[in-house]
């Protein structure tokens, strides 16, 4: 039971260190002077526009986004807001192993159904959609501008082979095997069976979405990926840096991507390191691009600050009237 606990707390306080590390790994790249030169030149206003587009963005869509799938269980607007911020303070202010996503799962687990599936099911379809729509929005950027996306590339000299692709393909398929040869035993034929049914129900919440509300949320989901491109956008000018719109594609898919790893906090480090590292590779400066990402990182903290007063005040149940 110490062992156990011991790990658990080594596990807890070891992501935001990591995370941190990584901050301090990014800033050791950094000239400051020339920085802070930069932020000195920028325009205020641009400032503004930047951060107000990244709190805009997750305040407004990506928070009405989770609302029109879960508003069955909260019941009103009011309360999915709050479910919003407290799952954003436990996302990226708590040293918790227990993240933003299963908070509110817990909450709607208690509003809802008799099992975790239906829940489960508006929460995964809120996860996969933010990811899937930048992913079909850089299919569609690499269909139209293959030559920017390999100019980017060649910046960053990175050679994609078809030997990579096989060793994942080969991952793939050696993990199926596995999970063939174990569901022969009598414990793998149980967990297979309770598996199945598990998905049935949850699959039965995901049909209980109308065709209605999966368009809205589709709407949302480009206009929240949008927003935050605005932000970057006008970021980039107030550094006194240009990029293209569309090659801000790339570089949020990329950070998406990297984002999923639960290396540590909220993805600390690991979203600002995949956003310099990205916005360099078109162009933007190194300080202009740790800046920018850094700017979006204070745009997380805020909205996860709200999250603590609401968390603090309501506690961790929001009101369902």
């Amino acid at each position: 039971m110490g062992e156990g606990t011991a790990i658990s707390r080594a596990l807890r306080w070891g992501k935001p260190v990591f995370g941190l590390a990584l901050l301090a790994l990014l800033a050791s790249q950094v000239d400051v002077a020339r920085l802070a030169e930069l932020m000195q030149r920028g325009e205020l206003l641009q400032l503004t526009l930047a951060l107000g587009s990244f709190v805009g963005a997750l305040v407004g869509f990506q928070a009405f986004r989770l609302h029109i799938l879960v508003r069955a269980y909260t019941g009103s607007i009011g309360a999915s807001w709050q479910l919003f911020f407290v799952g954003a303070f436990f996302n990226n202010l708590l040293p918790s192993n227990v993240g933003g996503d299963a908070v509110r799962l817990l909450y709607l687990r208690r509003r809802g159904d008799a099992d975790w599936a239906g829940p489960l099911s508006r929460l995964v379809l809120h996860r996969v959609s933010g990811i899937t729509s930048i992913m079909v929005a850089f299919a569609a950027y690499a269909l139209l501008l293959p030559g920017r996306l390999d100019g980017a590339l060649s910046r960053l000299r990175i050679e994609v082979r078809f030997g990579v692709l096989t060793v994942g393909v080969l991952g793939l398929l050696l993990l199926a095997a596995l999970l063939l040869l174990s569901l022969h035993s009598t414990v793998g034929r149980r967990l297979w069976t309770r598996g199945q049914a598990f998905m049935g129900r949850f699959a039965a919440g995901l049909q209980q979405v109308t065709g209605g509300t999966l368009v809205l949320l589709a709407v949302l989901t480009f206009a929240f990926h949008g927003l935050r491109m605005v932000g970057f956008y006008v970021g980039a000018s107030f550094f006194g840096q240009t990029i293209a719109f569309w090659d801000i594609v790339p570089v949020l898919m990329v950070t998406a991507v990297v984002a999923l790893l639960p290396l540590t906090v909220g993805g600390l480090g690991l979203v600002e390191g995949s956003l310099s590292v990205g916005l360099a590779a078109f162009g933007v400066s190194t300080e202009a691009a740790v800046g920018l990402a850094l700017i979006h990182r204070l745009a997380l903290l805020l909205v996860a600050a709200i999250g603590g007063l609401v968390y603090a005040v309501q506690g961790p149940s929001p009101d369902h009237s």
